[in-house]
């Protein structure tokens, strides 16, 4: 009677393991919501180009949205505050934290105050 008991405990067991481990696999196997991040991050890549085109208008330099590109452009910003676009201030303290670094937006607030100064 024991070994009768004991093999419907093992059994149970061994079931209730196996479908804990196949739930789990089940999980990890569903495939990522690619399809949403990709489309939260097109939109925030064509804000991004839109803001470094956008802010200094009369200069034809063209930024890249990689690091040495957003440098460039928080450089371009510092130095020449009064060509910056007074209707992209805004966008820049509202969506720039983003896409800058901290120091950077630092840097881009600094220079975006002497253009209302001015």
């Amino acid at each position: 009677m024991k070994k009768v008991i004991l093999g419907i405990l093992i059994g149970s067991m061994v079931l209730f393991l196996n479908a804990c481990s196949s739930t789990s696999v089940n999980e990890k196997t569903e495939p990522p919501l690619s399809n949403v991040s990709e489309e939260t991050n097109e939109p925030s890549q064509k804000e991004l180009k839109e803001i470094l085109e956008n802010t200094i208008p009369s200069l034809d330099d063209h930024f890249e949205t990689n690091e040495a590109g957003l440098e460039a452009f928080v450089r371009q910003v510092e130095e020449f505050p009064p060509l910056v676009d007074l209707s992209m201030i805004d966008v820049i303290r509202e969506r720039g934290m983003y896409y800058f670094s901290e120091d950077q937006m630092n840097r881009l607030n600094s220079a975006l105050d002497e253009t209302t100064a001015m």
